[in-house]
Order: C-alpha cells, then sequence, then structure tokens
C-alpha cells in the first residue's frame, strides 16, 4: 500500500475551505465545488488538488475532461484529483483523473463513481475510507497504483463492471470493510486481498500477475467467491478464514489452483485446469471439497491432508501425479 493509508489519513483531518462555483463553469486547480457542476475545460498540473467537493448532495460531471496532476521522472506529487472526502449523497462522473497520489478520494455515504478513468498515480485510484453504502461503476484504474480500489473501514459499498490493470495491487478490502461486493469487473496484474467479513466476489475474471490471484486472509470470516475465473498467477486462489468457493474457474496458473489454508474452508464445483502445481492443494483438516473438478494439472488434481471432509463427487483425470487426488476419492 506504500502511502496510502497515511496519506488519506491526513487528508481526512485536514479541513478544506473554499468558493462556490457555478454549473457549467470553468473550474481550476484546487477550486471548491458547492453545488452541481458540469465542467467545461480540462485542468492541467495541478500542483495539489484538482477539485475539492464541499457540500453533500452534488453531481460533478466531468464531461469528458481530464484532471490532470504532476508527475517528474515518475514521481508523483500532487495529493488528490477528486476529494470528496466528508460529504454523502454525491455523483461523480465522466472524466479522467490522472497523475494524482490519490485520483478519487470518498469517504462518505451513498455516493455514485461512474465512468471514471483513474490512471498515472500512485497510491489509490478510488480509495474509500469510513465509506458505506457507495457504488464504483464502470470504472477504470490502471498505471502502477498500488491499489487500483482500497476499501478501509468501509462497509456495504458494490464494486460493478469495473476494469484494472497494470497496477501492483487491484482491489484492497481492508479491516473493518465488511459487506462489499465485487462483481462482473475484469481485473489483470495486481489480485484481490480480502482481510474483513462477509465480503463477496462474484462473476469478474482476474488474470496475470506475480502472486495470487485471490488471497483472503486468516481471521477473515464468511466471505464467498463464485462464479469467477483466475488464470496467470503464481497461485490462483488462497482461501484462509472461513471462505466458500463456488462455481469458480481457475486455470493457467504458475503454481496450484487452489489452496486451502484453514478449517473453514468449502469448496463446491469449482474447476482447475492447467495450473502447474496442485489443482486443488487442502494444508488444512476441517476443510469441505465437494464435486469439485481436477483436470492436466502439473502434479495432483486434488491433493488433501488428513481431516479433509470429503463431501463426494470430486473428479480427476489427466494430472501430472498418477495417483489424481491423495485425501479424498475422485472419480
Amino acid at each position: 500500500m506504500r502511502r496510502t493509508v497515511l496519506i488519506a489519513t491526513a487528508i481526512i483531518a485536514f479541513v478544506l475551505l473554499g468558493v462556490g462555483s457555478a454549473s457549467g463553469a470553468t473550474v481550476s486547480c484546487g477550486q471548491t465545488i458547492t453545488e452541481s457542476t458540469t465542467v467545461d475545460n480540462d485542468l492541467a498540473n495541478c500542483p495539489s488538488y484538482g477539485l475539492i467537493i464541499g457540500a453533500d448532495d452534488i453531481t460533478l460531471d466531468l464531461n469528458g475532461h481530464t484532471i490532470d496532476g504532476v508527475s517528474f521522472d515518475g514521481f508523483i506529487s500532487s495529493l488528490v484529483g477528486i476529494d470528496g472526502h466528508g460529504h454523502s449523497g454525491l455523483t461523480v462522473e465522466n472524466g479522467t483523473v490522472q497523475e494524482f497520489d490519490l485520483a478519487v478520494l470518498l469517504t462518505g455515504g451513498n455516493n455514485v463513481l461512474r465512468d471514471v478513468t483513474a490512471t498515472g498515480g500512485e497510491s489509490a485510484g478510488v480509495f474509500l475510507g469510513f465509506a458505506d453504502h457507495n457504488r464504483i461503476d464502470h470504472v477504470r484504474a490502471s498505471g502502477a497504483f498500488s491499489w487500483a480500489i482500497y476499501l478501509a473501514d468501509s462497509t456495504d459499498n458494490t464494486i460493478t463492471d469495473s476494469s484494472t490493470f497494470g497496477n501492483d495491487g487491484d482491489i484492497g478490502i481492508g479491516y473493518g470493510s465488511d459487506r462489499n461486493v465485487i462483481e462482473r469487473s475484469s481485473l489483470a496484474n495486481g489480485g484481490i486481498r480480502i482481510n474483513s467479513n462477509g465480503n463477496l466476489v462474484t462473476k469478474s475474471s482476474l488474470s496475470g500477475g506475480p502472486d495470487a490471484g485471490i488471497g483472503v486472509f486468516p481471521g477473515a470470516l464468511d466471505n464467498v467467491i463464485e462464479k469467477s475465473s483466475v488464470s496467470g498467477f503464481s497461485l490462483g486462489i488462497g482461501a484462509a478464514g472461513t471462505t466458500r468457493l463456488e462455481d469458480n474457474e481457475v486455470f493457467d496458473n504458475r503454481g496450484d489452483g487452489f489452496r486451502v489454508d484453514t478449517s473453514g474452508v468449502v469448496l463446491v464445483k469449482n474447476r482447475a485446469h492447467g495450473n502447474r502445481g496442485d489443482g486443488i492443494d487442502v494444508l488444512a483438516a476441517g476443510a469441505t471439497v465437494t464435486k469439485n473438478t481436477a483436470n492436466a494439472n502439473g502434479d495432483l488434481g486434488i491433493e488433501a491432508v488428513a481431516g479433509t471432509i470429503d463431501g463426494g463427487g470430486n473428479k480427476a483425470s489427466g494430472n501430472g501425479n498418477p495417483a489424481q487426488c491423495t485425501g479424498v476419492s475422485c472419480k
């Protein structure tokens, strides 16, 4: 995360003052918007802030324009492109925010961020801090952010139909960020990390990257990953805590397809194929494995420790290890 949390905390604590802006206005760097506004111009080389939102229940329509910060030899010196901290009921839409440490910062509730591209930044493309019931819709984040989208102490948010690529991390769901949904999104390179409870990843695709495609950490409870595909990582999905993995396809990863690290993990109707290690590697007694299929993996289809709960209906064939499965029965 590098500077993400420190910078976001400092920004949240700082009270920003400014003047209002009229609808359809020509805006300037660092200006505070206090009424619904359609932007009529690009902003270039903003030294600190792009635009600051200073009121609840307003719409900031970038109208296809770009809010640009300052980058010198790859170092980002500008702080925040769109700063909506402390306000609720906002809609920010339809434009590009580039070369800021945080492209978009939201800390209130019931905000909508849609059709926005965040690129060329550093800490986060979108940062939600103490932000509940927000919707991130058709957002694109790229270009070496520590996190394309990061949630800190933020609950009941939805990330939908969004895409990320070229970042260190795609989506980070930090501590205290419960019951969030990631759906129908395409993520490349960085992966998803989940450190909280009751989150759902559904109907999404993840591809390529140096680490795990999806990682659920110990102590994270009641998370669900379903109907998603993961390929091209060192590890497809690493699951701990109490996680349910259902109807996912994990393939062509450089190590195992699935790795299970705690007893509270349940795998049902997943497919693992073409991974260089095991298709499914269960390292914790008490995990449940039911109706999964593992074919053409480099080692075992399913490798499970003693004490794994065999729910039946597992299948494995064409894997590199002729045993096909250990610890559970496979057809």
